[in-house]
């Protein structure tokens, strides 16, 4: 199952139950960390965020 995160990333979750979430946006770790979110609402087709690097978490819903 992916999982769109207000645009800045996404979290894909398997049947195992393990997750791998891959966020770039304002606020996340990475070279946009000091960015602050847009307000603005965004015109998702035209919209396009490029990052050198990204913050990526990966867990299992069973252990917590």
């Amino acid at each position: 199952m992916f999982t769109n995160i207000s645009g800045k990333g996404f979290q894909l979750t398997f049947n195992n139950g393990n997750t791998i979430s891959v966020q770039f946006g304002a606020g996340n770790y990475c070279e946009h960390y000091n960015e602050f979110p847009d307000t603005k609402p965004v015109n998702i087709f035209s919209y396009r965020k490029e990052s050198k690097d990204a913050e990526i978490a990966v867990w299992n819903k069973s252990v917590y």
